[in-house]
């Protein structure tokens, strides 16, 4: 009699784990989504990798999600979402935020600056002066080469000629040099990678009294 009733407590044991552990597996919706630390995915839940599957298979999870995160062969499959190497960002706008809708897709990994992203700045340059040299012209009459026109006198008396003797134009041959590679950089803070899973499939369970 004892031996019996000891069976019969191990066996009421047994079913209360069985039954908790099942609830404890099956009890959330088809479409809830869970980070994973591990490497095989549990029973009922799938990878959420963008993969398709059958829409007839998963029925659950397709009246739910349907085809927001892809249409699949657009007969008889639907996708899963695709978190690999993403974050997640709830849905909807927040306080000075952008609108975001669900199934939305946005962001870059890597981003190159464009001009008008840069901040306002400026390029100093270095430049020791220079001059032009010109012997003392009094007493000499300038002119143009291989001509007579456009004289110029100086002295004591230049006979109503400005003191304005010309000077050519010259460059002084500075430049800015560019810099930089036009390369992307790096748009990411720093992140752990771990598994998002998904519920696919709902159990139900039978008492008998």
């Amino acid at each position: 009699m004892t031996k019996t009733i000891i069976n019969l407590s191990c066996l009421i044991l047994i079913l209360f784990q069985c039954v908790s552990q099942s609830y404890s597996q099956w009890d959330l919706p088809p479409g809830v989504i869970l980070a994973f630390a591990g490497t095989t995915v549990p029973d009922g839940w799938l990878s959420c990798d963008g993969n398709a599957i059958s829409r007839l298979q998963y029925q659950n999870l397709f009246l739910v999600i349907g085809t927001i995160y892809g249409v699949g062969d657009h007969v008889t499959t639907f996708n899963l979402p695709d978190f690999r190497g993403r974050t997640l960002v709830g849905v909807g706008q927040g306080p000075t935020l952008t609108n975001r809708l669900l199934g939305q897709s946005f962001g870059t990994e890597k981003h190159i600056l464009s001009v008008n992203e840069m901040p306002a700045h400026s390029h100093d340059v270095n430049d020791p002066g220079h001059a032009h040299k010109m012997g003392n012209p009094v007493g000499q009459v300038w002119e143009t080469a291989g001509g007579k026109t456009n004289r110029f006198s100086y002295g004591t008396n230049n006979h109503g000629v400005p003191n304005n003797p010309p000077t050519q134009t010259e460059r002084t041959g500075i430049s800015l040099k560019t810099t930089g590679s036009s390369a992307a950089h790096n748009n990411m803070p720093p992140s752990l990678a771990i598994n998002y899973i998904i519920k696919v499939l709902m159990r139900k369970f039978y008492f008998i009294e």
